[in-house]
């Protein structure tokens, strides 16, 4: 059977872990597994499926299972691979379900924590004192 080095390894289970089922994985070329030695007159599917039984080994192992198997992988599943207009929750009426995926984004915070960082560091470096207040509930 086929293996790939532990660095590729990890770089595999890295991506499964953060693309799941989004990830496509090519395999293209002779099978280089079984040598010069090999029949190359076995062609299609056939020579590729040692390389397939791998992948599905690497998509199985523990950690990347744990990570493909929790609710957020589930609810992103239904809305992968389709074009959507962008949620604008401030003007359009969402529902409660709708509005708890888009609350749950932990994606969309982090993003706010570095953009207002870089706001305040840039503010404060002109202005020197600010005063910050946060509004809303």
């Amino acid at each position: 059977y086929p293996t790939l080095s532990r660095g590729i390894q990890f770089v595999l289970s890295w991506c499964l872990q953060r693309l799941g089922g989004r990830l496509r994985i090519l395999v293209q070329g002779p099978p280089a597994h079984l040598g010069s030695n090999a029949n190359t007159s076995i062609r299609g599917v056939s020579e590729c499926l040692s390389y397939f039984q791998y992948l599905q080994h690497m998509r199985k192992r523990p950690d990347v299972q744990r990570a493909l198997d929790t609710e957020q992988a589930r609810l992103e599943a239904d809305h992968c691979d389709r074009l959507q207009r962008p949620l604008q929750p401030l003007r359009d009426h969402l529902e409660n379900n709708t509005y708890e995926v888009f609350e749950k984004d932990p994606v969309k915070y982090y993003e706010y924590q570095r953009a207002i960082s870089w706001a305040l560091t840039d503010f404060g470096k002109e202005r020197g004192t600010m005063v910050v207040m946060v509004v809303g509930a």
